[in-house]
């Protein structure tokens, strides 16, 4: 594990970030990355367990967003999968630790952390820390054509960011402590 992960600090990931080189050179240290898949810039995967990475087809990961692949837990280097489903989301800063899965079209938001060995179910939105259902994540807008605009009003090219439709709070799960 070590050499390896020395090995791929060789390469210039701050050139290849947010680029489909980027997941190239993922794929080649054994992450299954899949078509269509938005790795934004700041976001570090070059601590090593690529093997234990699935990105499903059109998922994507935000600004700083992280994974729990390759943590250190009482002085012992601990290495577990983690699992992004097909068109999910991870928004800015966002977390999954160990043994965590995002399902197919799930969106965890900014700043929230998918605690060790949780399933965020496909097409729901989850928030906090540790993240819990908060209601339904919205589906994306299609993709609009390219066109040749100058640079400082030209959209983004990355996806746009599905957002939350609320749920009713009869929905959500209960979390009042039981009683004594």
């Amino acid at each position: 594990h070590w050499i390896v992960v020395h090995l791929a600090h060789t390469i210039p990931w701050a050139l290849v970030q947010g680029s489909e080189l980027g997941n190239a050179c993922l794929r080649a240290l054994g992450a299954a990355i899949g078509r269509g898949v938005h790795l934004h810039r700041g976001v570090d995967l070059a601590g090593g367990g690529w093997d234990l990475i699935t990105i499903g087809d059109g998922a994507t990961l935000g600004r700083d967003s992280s994974l729990g692949v390759a943590e250190y837990r009482d002085r012992q280097l601990v290495l577990s999968p983690v699992t992004i489903g097909a068109g999910a989301t991870m928004d800015t800063r966002a977390h999954v630790s160990g043994h965590a899965r995002i399902e197919p079209g799930g969106f965890l938001g900014a700043l929230s952390m998918l605690a060790e060995g949780a399933v965020l179910s496909a097409g729901a939105c989850w928030e906090g820390v540790p993240a819990d259902v908060v209601g339904a994540a919205l589906p994306l807008a299609p993709a609009r054509r390219a066109v040749a605009v100058p640079s400082e009003s030209r959209p983004s090219s990355h996806p746009v960011v599905p957002s939350c439709r609320p749920t009713s709070p009869a929905s959500l799960p209960d979390h009042t402590p039981p009683p004594l």
